[in-house]
Parts: C-alpha cells; structure tokens; sequence
C-alpha cells in the first residue's frame, strides 16, 4: 500500500551528495546515535476509556497483519482528554517502543494564534533523531523523505497533538509501515481519510461513575456525595472539569447550586468550573495564577516562573508551583518545566486583564522578557565565543563557551518555543533593545541544532526592531545573520541564494553608514566572508578568493587572530580549488599553526585536510598522504572524521595505492555508519567501483 507524502524533490543546483527520496532507502542508524523519546509524561492518575483503548488495539493489530502503518487519530472537544488518552494507550504498550524512536510534536496553534511551520517541526524531528546537519539539505519534500528513511528501518512512534490540518501531518509520517502515528484534534479533518488512511475515533464523555472514580483518584473521595455527585455533573464528563475541582472538593468548596445538571447535559461551560476553583484560591495563589496567565506561552521553566512571579525565595515559587499542580492547573514537565492546560492559560490571562492593573501587566511582562533575554545571550555566551554587538554591556557577566555544550542546547530546547514568544512580545511592545538582544542570542543556538526555519522566523522580527531602534551596526547585523541563515538553509529551488544575497548587501550597505569602528569592520569582513563561502557553494572558487582576500583585508588592524586563521582557512580551500596552489599552501599553513598553537583540533583537522587536496592538485602525492593522515588523527567527531577518510581515500587512489584506499573508504563508511549518515552509500559506492577495478586488472 502506497502511503501519501511520495518522496520527490524539486530542481537546482547542488555541490556535494544529494539524496531524492525515492533513491535514498533505509538509514543504518549506528550505535552511537541516541534513541529519542520525545514524549510527554503520563497522568498518574486516569480511569477507563476502555473501550476506546480496546478499538485502538483491534486497529494496530489489524494494520500489523496488513503490514500497512498505523494511523489513528482521537476527535475530542478541548478538555476532553484527547491527549492524555493517547498517553495512557502508548504507556500500556511502553513496552513495544523501548529502544525505539519516540516522536513527539504539539501542532496546535500559539497564544497568538500562529500555526507551527511544518519545516520547523520537521527540524525539531530531525535534531532528535541525530540527523547529522549535513545530511538535511533540499526542502520540505527532501527533509520529510530523510525523516521516512531515519525511521524507515523498524517501528516507530509518531504523537502529534492539536493536529490542524492534514497538510501538517504527511511531512511528519514515518517510514516503517510497523510504525504507529497517533493524532489528536477537536474535528475530523478534511482528507483524514483518504490522505492519511486515517481511522477516527470520537473520544465520549466519561460516565458518571468513572467521573466519581476520577474525582476520588484526585482526593476529592471525602467529600460528601451530593456534592460530589454535583461536581461530576457539572464536568460533563470532560477529565479537565474533574481535574481543577477534586483538590478543591476535598476542601469543603461548595460548588454553588445554580440550575439544573443531569447526567447526559453538557454540564456547566469549562471556564465556569475552572472559575469556581480559581475562587477558591489564597490571595497570594491567585495572583501568581493571573501571572502566570501573563506568560507568553503555556509552557515555562522554573527560572521564568520565578521572574515573573518576582519572588526572591526559590522555596516559595516552587511552594506556589506545587500548589497550583496539586489543583490540577499544572503540569510538570522535563528539565524543571511546567503547563498550563491551553483552556487553563487562556482563562489566566482573561482573570489579568481583568483583575490587574495595567502597570502591574507591564511591569510582568518587563520581567518575562528580561529573563528570556538573559537565557538566550547566556545560551549564545555558552556555545560561542563569536563577537557580539552587545548593545547592554551584558556579555562579560556570562562567562566564556562551555565543554560540554549538550545540556545549554537540552535547556534552550525546551524552552525554544518560550523564547520565540519572548522575541514577538517584546517587538510588539515597543521593547526593541531586547528584541534585538533574544534575536542576537539565538545564533549558536540554531546554527549548531540545525533550525534555519526558527532562525529566520526569529530574524523577521529582529530586523524591524533593530531598524526601529536607529543603530546601523545593529541593523548591519541582522541582515547579516539574515543572510547566514539562508546560506546555512540553502533552498536552492526556493531562492535562497537571491535572499542571502540581498541581505549580505544590505549588511554592507548599514555597515557603511557606520563611523568604521571595529564593529563595522568586523561586520563588513564577516559579510565578505560569508559571500565568498556562498560562491564556493556554487562552485565558483575563483570570485570566492576574491570575495575571501577582501575579507581578510576589512580587519586591517584589528587583533582577531582567530578570525584571520578562519579566512586563511577558507581562502586556501577556495585558492586549492582554483588551481593557486601556492597560494593555498601559504594560506593553509598559516592557518594551521595558529590553530595548532591554540589547541583547536578540529580546525587543525580541517586545514590539514585542505592542504592534502591542494597536494593532490599540485601532485605532491606523499605530502598529501602525509597531511591527509594527521587529519584523520585530529579530528575528534564522527561525521568530520568519516569525511577526512573518504579524502584519504581518494589520495591513496590517485597515488596508486588502492589497499590503503580500501582502508580508508572502510574506516569511512563504518563512520558514516556510526552517525547515521547516508553517506555511507558515497562510501560503499567508491568502495565497490575499487573491488570492480581490481577485478578487471585480475580479468585482464
């Protein structure tokens, strides 16, 4: 059975390995590529829908027995429980997805309004499973075929919640058909069926009994029964309903007897139930509830709650989180992360624009943008050492880059979604500078991840406030990063090269109003950079060494030494490629010392690889060899590695060594391997064309 989303992939011009989808297969995933499991916890506390779970399993069992994926999606109006009862179903069968991936994304629409960009979800997949960044090149179409083929191999699990529309979710199948993809949404959708071969299937109303089990799961068992019974009724059966009354109930809270409930009524609107609790709050509970209502997404850490709620004792936030969690307003997260409930954030924020004054909802919204501004140029201080316009003084405070930068990326991960709010809110209430500064912090961030889409939706914003704000050196900047991000997303097909062009020449054109002070200089020479490095995509080598040359000249006599060894780097890369050997040699060489005497390995590993093919070009075989040998020896990751022995490889051939250019390609296809890489295939390809030489030289 054909599913949809057939793997295809648009026209243009590419330089290096490019996978169509239909030619692309199964990824090995190799040993050293974690297993995600991207899902949110489970309700502790949950009673039947058996029915329900037992139609799930009839469906998945029938699929398995077709060999055709499984696609369920769970219709419920909000509160329902939709997603707690597709949590529940996959915790039963945890045991079928240990050691297998685990895919989780929210599609529903944010507090603005504004649906999630399928690309971005599609990063955010790819990132999780280890996709190497190299690897994700082409479009929408290319990217889901390389998310089909990293989980094309066995079963996989796929959960997407708050689904929208169809189109959101074809992307996002995977490859397996073993595997399982749960959605849930508040209406059939249109083409669920014949798109996605989609079973639906309506979540009801708790009954009224498994109402009264709920609420004495909750601790609402000691209240008196007619009471009690009120409270299940009033519910309507919807978990939600039942969750933010049974803490209160249990207190002797009197749900007030105004008109008539039966058993098969609606019960009493969602915002009315969650009211009467929220009355029963303390001062001090409630006002922490209205703030927390303030926050720009439903979603928020520790450290943003203890901002916004400008509590100066650690204890007492959390006393007020656990509180909150115990009325069944809070969800506890990963990391030191809580949620509101959407319908719950939603009637926070009605109860503060009701109930506090302007100044005090300014003055939390000056604190919640604060602090997302603080984490992300702390996140950018952690990764990176790279200059920064820093239009608050504040860098110095945050330290230099980290070892090890993987838990920095797990926290802004899980908050990424917060700081995007952050970035908007801020725009949008004239606080320019922090927009500015969220934007700038971003940076490392999404180059190391590998999120161009987030990037460049963040950088839309941070443009028009560094404009609004009247510093060129700061609007230089944004249309510079503006135009990496293109250059690092690089849809040919979809213009990306136009656009990162346009914006490099608007970073120059802003940089040139400036009084020619370091950051204007830095600014010019990075955009030069960035333009020479553009051209060597395209595989123009000579307009890049132009392009490299006048980068290296716009320092002049700036002390950036590491900056001038980067441009060495790359200008020696583009000169080899030219056929300016000794050029190239000169370049490399310098830009090999200073990175050898900084202890920078992986750079040292890249100008050494540069200097064995500008050996090759100038047929100094041995030298070659030579430098690429150290290379493999230095660098420390998978990927890069792997790289260097295909070069290796390639040299031994050239020199007439094809045992030691079966080593290499070996080495490098067990790296490639190991990664998950697809370019295990380049390797394996150059491998068998080997073994088929030789078998002609035997032949002959």
């Amino acid at each position: 059975m054909t599913r949809p989303g057939a793997n295809e992939i648009s026209g243009g011009v590419f330089h290096g390995p490019v996978f169509q989808a239909e030619s692309i297969g199964t990824i090995r995933i190799g040993a050293e590529v974690p297993v995600p499991n991207m899902l949110p916890r489970t309700a502790r506390h949950y009673v039947n829908n058996e029915a329900l779970f037992a139609k799930m399993d009839r469906i998945h069992a029938e699929c398995r027995a077709e060999g055709v994926l499984t696609v369920i999606a769970v219709v419920a109006d909000p509160g329902m429980g939709a997603s707690a009862a597709v949590r529940r179903w996959v915790h039963r069968h945890r045991a079928d997805w240990e050691g297998r991936p685990r895919l989780y994304a929210d599609l529903g629409p944010d507090a603005g309004g504004r649906s999630r960009d399928p690309l971005s979800v599609l990063e955010e997949l790819l990132g999780a499973l280890h996709v190497p960044k190299e690897d994700r090149q082409g479009g929408l179409n290319a990217r889901a075929a390389l998310l089909r083929s990293w989980t094309g191999g066995g079963p996989a699990l796929v959960v997407l919640d708050h689904v929208e529309s169809v189109a959101q979710v074809v992307p996002l199948l995977p490859g397996s058909e073993q595997s399982v993809v749960l959605l849930t949404c508040h209406s059939e959708l249109p083409a669920m069926r014949s798109r996605l071969e989609a079973e639906i299937l309506r979540l009801k109303p708790l009954e009224l009994k498994d109402r009264e089990d709920l609420l004495t799961l909750l601790g609402g068992g000691s209240a008196p029964e007619r009471q009690r019974r009120r409270v299940a009724l009033a519910s309507g059966g919807r978990p939600l309903a039942l969750r933010v009354s049974a803490e209160l109930l249990a207190t002797g809270a009197l749900l007030p007897e105004e008109g008539p409930l039966t058993e098969n009524g609606d019960g009493l609107p969602l915002p009315e139930v969650i009211d009467w609790t929220y009355r029963q709050f303390t001062d001090r509970d409630a006002h922490a509830y209205r703030l927390l209502g303030l926050h720009p997404t439903r979603e928020f850490s520790y450290g943003a709650a203890r901002a916004l709620l400008a509590d100066g004792e650690p204890e007492a936030v959390r006393e007020v989180l656990h509180r909150l969690a115990a009325a069944g307003f809070l969800e506890s997260g990963d990391g030191d992360t809580y949620a509101l409930h959407r319908l719950v954030h939603e009637h926070a924020r009605q109860r503060a624009l009701g109930e506090e004054s302007a100044e005090h909802r300014q003055a939390a919204e000056e604190r919640v943008v604060d602090w997302y501004t603080r984490f992300a140029e702390h996140t950018q201080a952690a990764l990176s050492g790279s200059w920064r316009h820093d239009i608050a003084n504040s860098y110095a405070a945050y330290g230099s880059p980290v070892a090890d930068p993987d838990p920095v990326i797990d926290a802004m991960r899980r908050s990424r979604g917060a700081v995007s709010a952050a970035l908007r809110l801020a725009a949008d209430t004239g606080r320019d500078a922090y927009a500015y500064r969220i934007c700038q912090g971003l940076r490392a961030y999404c180059l190391k991840t590998g999120s161009p889409t987030d990037w460049l939706e963040a950088l839309s914003t941070g443009r028009s406030a560094a404009a609004r704000l009247g510093d060129p050196l700061a609007a230089a900047r944004m249309e510079f990063d503006s135009g990496f991000a293109f250059l690092e997303r690089w849809f040919v097909e979809e213009g990306d090269e136009q656009a990162a062009r346009a914006h490099f020449a608007a970073a120059l054109e802003r940089a040139g109003e400036g009084d020619g002070s370091e950051g204007y200089r830095r600014t010019r020479s990075s955009v030069l950079e960035a333009l020479g490095l553009l051209e060597r995509k395209l595989g123009r080598p000579g307009p890049a060494s132009v392009l490299l040359r006048d980068a290296l000249a716009a320092l002049g006599d700036l002390d950036h030494p590491r900056g001038r060894a980067l441009l060495r780097l790359h200008l020696g890369r583009a000169q080899a490629a030219s056929g300016q050997t000794d050029d190239a040699e000169r370049e490399l060489t310098q830009a090999r010392a200073w990175f050898r005497d900084a202890g920078d390995r992986v750079n040292e590993a890249k100008s050494l690889a540069g200097l064995a093919e500008n050996h090759v070009a100038a047929g100094h075989l041995a030298e070659a060899t030579a430098a690429a040998d150290e290379a493999a020896a230095l660098m420390p990751t998978g990927y890069q590695r792997a790289e260097i022995h295909l070069l290796r490889g390639k040299v031994a051939r050239t020199a007439g060594n094809p045992r030691a250019a079966m080593a290499a390609w070996h080495l490098a296809a067990d790296g490639f391997g190991r990664v998950g890489s697809a370019r295990v295939r380049e390797a394996e390809e150059l491998l068998r064309e080997l073994g088929e030489g030789a078998s002609e030289e035997q032949g002959a």
